[in-house]
């Protein structure tokens, strides 16, 4: 566990940060820009030494009111915007020398290389790179140093959409093949519902809450629901002919499987769910699934509203006009059928 209290200042910015993150999986800090996000991920690292405050990783305290350990012995690697590499050493000198300085074996340097995807960009400058591949690097040789924990300050920010996703998949390869901890900083929902399993939402300097991802994207009661882009996000199985079984039944897929059978993660936009009181069998609906109403609350939007649905042991996010809603006297508890129109794989 990460326990991590800062009060402080950063500038014009009250910092009042108290968070327990879980060491698995990745954990995103989640708000909009000016949050203080950067401020809290770099005091974590050791790089602000005017904030101070209490910080645990599981056993060791590398903060507290009597000491603070330098960065250099925290064991944590960070990633920023930029992947700062050393423009006079080719790939595999930039890695080599984080490599050098925790003892990492060859081997292993070599593993991250094939888990990343760089194997051959090794005798590349940096400035031969792409933005996907540099990125790529950076988290290489941040790695190197075989991290407690790794720190990604909004790594995807300065990366086209096929490079985020070329960086978002190699990260997700590795989670897969050589777990570590991580703390992602982020202010876009599409990266969290893709890469993230705890969210700690950040807002003015202050956590408004701390929770696991699925619960909090669909909690009504926060803004993430009611984004334009809010979805809910289940666990599901791949099967061999394109569906992905979930607690509340099978979605099929668009297109054919392009990956093998196995555990996946699956993003329901609410704009993509309607809601009919029977199942429809003249529809071009494919994904068509028993649920019940939790809850109705007003959306964002004028004359929508955001209606909850348990799918299983799951819940689904609606987002339908108000006269639907009453036209369909819609309640708490009623019986109804989920229309998914889309589905998306994200992890």
């Amino acid at each position: 566990m990460l326990e991590a209290r800062l009060h402080g200042r950063r500038g014009p910015l009250a910092l009042s940060f108290d968070a327990r993150i879980p060491m698995q999986g990745c954990c995103a800090l989640f708000g909009p820009s000016g949050a203080g996000k950067t401020s809290i991920l770099r005091w974590i690292a050791g790089l602000e030494p005017r904030l101070r405050g209490h910080l645990r990783l599981d056993d060791t305290v590398m903060e507290d009111a009597h000491a603070r350990m330098p960065a250099h012995r925290r064991r944590i690697g960070m990633v920023f915007q930029q992947p700062g590499l050393f423009p006079h050493l080719d790939v595999a000198g930039n890695i080599h020398f984080a490599a050098r300085r925790a003892d990492t074996p060859a081997a292993h340097v070599q593993r991250l290389a094939d888990l990343l995807g760089i194997a051959d960009l090794l005798a590349l400058r940096p400035g031969e790179l792409s933005g996907g591949q540099a990125q790529r690097v950076a988290l290489a040789r941040a790695l190197a140093t075989q991290p407690r924990l790794l720190l990604l300050d909004e790594p995807f920010a300065n990366l086209d959409l096929d490079a985020r996703n070329e960086v978002m998949t190699a990260l997700e390869t590795l989670q897969q093949e050589m777990p570590v901890t991580t703390v992602l900083v982020s202010h876009l929902p599409q990266e969290v519902q893709r890469l993230a399993d705890h969210l700690v939402l950040v807002e003015a300097g202050k956590v408004v809450v701390s929770d696991t991802l699925q619960s909090l994207l669909v909690n009504a009661d926060l803004p993430l629901a009611h984004l334009e882009d809010a979805a809910a996000v289940v666990n599901a199985e791949l099967t061999g002919s394109g569906q992905a079984r979930f607690s509340g039944g099978s979605l099929t897929l668009a297109g054919p499987a392009t990956r093998p059978p196995g555990p996946v993660r699956v993003g329901i936009a609410a704009r993509d769910v309607s809601i009919a009181l029977s199942a429809a069998t003249d529809s071009s609906i494919s994904n068509i699934l028993p649920a019940s109403v939790v809850d109705i609350s007003d959306d964002a939007r004028p004359g929508q509203c955001l209606v909850r649905l348990r799918c299983g042991n799951d819940i689904l996010l609606a987002r339908i006009t108000r006269a639907s809603c009453e036209r369909l006297a819609l309640g708490p508890g009623r019986s109804v059928h989920a229309q998914v129109k889309s589905v998306a794989l994200l992890a």
